[in-house]
């Protein structure tokens, strides 16, 4: 990608070298701002609007994938552990006034 690029002519590597393909420039951002703002106006009082502003909500969605592999380690048969969970927790009390 673009940053990979930049980074590589630095002499330092982003993400390990890896890959992340192409990127979007600023001017595509810079254009949706402009769309955005002509149709959803910042209005500060009644009929001021704010030219300096762009009003936006996203939504951001994570996700991860998973998939076993042969390498994986198997789990444990059920109840062959050695030592319970709470051997190692420490709890302290505290007094609430």
């Amino acid at each position: 990608g673009e940053g990979n690029s930049c980074a590589s002519r630095r002499g330092t590597t982003n993400n390990g070298g890896a890959s992340t393909g192409p990127r979007m420039g600023t001017d595509a951002f810079l254009s949706a701002a402009c769309i955005y703002d002509s149709m959803y106006k910042l209005e500060v009082d009644d009929g001021v609007y704010d030219n300096d502003s762009v009003e936006a909500s996203v939504q951001i969605i994570y996700a991860i994938g998973w998939t076993p592999h042969e390498s994986q380690p198997k789990p444990l048969e059920r109840g062959s552990a050695s030592r319970k969970v709470g051997e190692d927790v420490v709890v302290e009390e505290t007094k609430s006034n």
